[in-house]
């Protein structure tokens, strides 16, 4: 019976697809928190640069009004930014007081947008666009920034771009009030950020650090979980792969062994049926084959008187007599068989010698021709059993002279007689390098009356008799060829009772 196939399934990589899934959230992970960190950051370091910028708009706005708008007012006249001197004395004092504040340019607004002064020249008389940070210095709420990283465009092209600036929009009255009394105007400081966004680097590089080292030793710890996991799962699913496998090797045993008992309930059931048959035929057939047999017996003996050997027209009746009664004999050998066949007779229970009863079968064998040419080889059989001895012989007696017939013809016949024991069973094997059978001939050969020998050489009963012998001893006989011209092989398997 051949094993079941195994289907062999590629195992789920929990770990595996865990190492991805964990990559890929570590790396969204730290990103998120990089950016989320480094807004929230971002926006605490922008108000702080505002409050400072606040800080220096308001000294500004203190220092221009006492060392610059103070003096020339108390000199009984107006500002006038277009005046040399006004104007190299507004430039000394922004220029002294911001070096120390990092302040990279200073913009000056009245209140329709337009510079009034800047330290870029350049920029003066220029017009503000809409922008709400400048709305809202101008009506005098604030301060409002945007942080500029370096190479994104500013409003002015003379305004640095080459590096990080914050760009703080201030109320101021400094200038505002030289020309009109009561209005307020803009001061726009660019301050340099640089400070500002390496504290921001700085923060999001320990957030990505924290983050990644915190994930990673999370997914070191589930690692080796997930991994013992996945090994544990592995484990389990084979063994109910296993134990699948194992349930269909069973189930396909057990199949095969309800077809084998089925097909031998059949057998029983066709045997009985013959048996019956038989039993019929022979008691119907017995009698007037005694009396024929009786009868010639009678007259063989009454055939010897001097009377009818003198007389030349009985010269063969004594031949025909021995005839007829050798042939009557022979006829109620077979239905004896055939009652032996319906209705088995007690088996005896006796201890023997395996060796001994093949013995036996090859003095009774002795007279075949191809016996006596030397083919049969019997190996050393030991053992002491209990069971049947003369139906075991008589068993063995078939298979023997079967596989003896089977190789008469053949140039090279031989023939092998084996045996095999355990605790409490016999296995004895007879195999020949004769005519062999098919698998058609292989399934009818334990049938009664089928025979593969020509007609007239066997009564097709030798087979179908050793069968039940053998089922008697808990055993069966089997049969195996590899074809015609292949020789054969006939296996009986007992179970018996070893004697201590």
């Amino acid at each position: 019976m051949s094993e079941p196939a195994v289907q062999t399934r590629r195992p789920f990589p929990l770990t595996a697809l865990f190492t991805s899934v964990s990559l890929v959230a570590i790396v969204v992970t730290t990103i998120a928190m990089v950016v989320l960190i480094g807004q929230q950051e971002e926006r605490i370091l922008v108000a702080r640069g505002e409050d400072y910028a606040a800080q220096v708009a308001d000294h500004l706005d203190e220092v221009l009004l006492a060392e610059v708008m103070g003096p020339i007012a108390a000199a009984g006249r107006p500002f006038d930014i277009e005046s040399l001197s006004d104007r190299e004395r507004l430039d000394e004092c922004i220029q002294r007081h911001i070096v120390s504040f990092r302040i990279e340019v200073v913009v000056f607004f009245d209140q329709m947008g337009k510079i009034i002064y800047s330290t870029e020249p350049s920029l003066e008389g220029r017009l503000k666009g809409d922008d709400e940070g400048f709305r809202e210095a101008s009506a005098g709420n604030g301060p409002f920034s945007e942080l500029k990283w370096a190479g994104t465009p500013t409003h002015f092209e003379a305004i640095p771009q080459d590096r990080d600036l914050l760009e703080v929009y201030c109320s101021s009255s400094a200038l505002a009030s030289g020309q009109s009394n009561g209005q307020r105007g803009v001061l726009e400081l660019y301050l340099d950020a640089s400070q500002l966004t390496d504290e921001l680097r700085s923060a999001q590089e320990r957030v990505a650090l924290i983050t990644v080292t915190s994930m990673l030793a999370l997914f070191v710890l589930l690692f080796f979980l997930i991994r013992r996991a996945d090994g544990i799962i592995r484990h389990q699913t084979a063994a109910i792969e296993q134990s699948n496998v194992d349930l269909e090797r069973l189930v396909a045993e057990r199949t095969h062994e309800l077809v084998r008992a089925q097909g031998q309930l059949i057998e029983a059931a066709q045997l009985a049926a013959v048996g019956t048959l038989a039993a019929g035929v022979a008691h119907e057939i017995n009698n007037p084959l005694a009396s024929v047999a009786a009868c010639a017996e009678g007259m063989l003996a009454r055939a010897k008187t001097a009377g009818f050997r003198d007389d030349p027209d009985f010269a063969d009746f004594q031949g025909y007599l021995r005839i007829i009664k050798d042939e009557a004999y022979r006829c109620k050998e077979v239905t004896r068989q055939l009652l032996d066949l319906a209705r088995p007779k007690p088996r005896s229970r006796e201890t023997f010698r395996l060796q001994e009863l093949i013995d036996d079968v090859t003095v009774l064998l002795s007279k075949h021709p191809t016996l006596g040419r030397g083919r049969l080889h019997v190996g050393r059989c030991d053992g002491t059993w209990v069971g049947d001895p003369g139906e075991i012989k008589q068993v063995l007696l078939n298979l023997i002279q079967n596989a003896l017939d089977a190789v008469s013809a053949e140039e090279h016949g031989e023939v092998w007689v084996s045996s095999s024991s355990g605790p409490d069973w016999l296995r004895i094997t007879v195999d020949d390098n004769g005519v062999g059978f098919t698998p058609e001939e292989a399934g009818r050969l334990f049938e009664p009356f089928y025979t593969t020998k020509e007609a007239g050489e066997g009564t097709g009963l030798g087979l179908a008799m050793s069968q039940v012998i053998a089922r008697r001893h808990g055993g069966r006989i089997t049969a195996e060829s590899p074809g015609p011209r292949g020789g054969a092989r006939f296996e009986l398997q007992l179970r018996l009772e070893a004697t201590p």
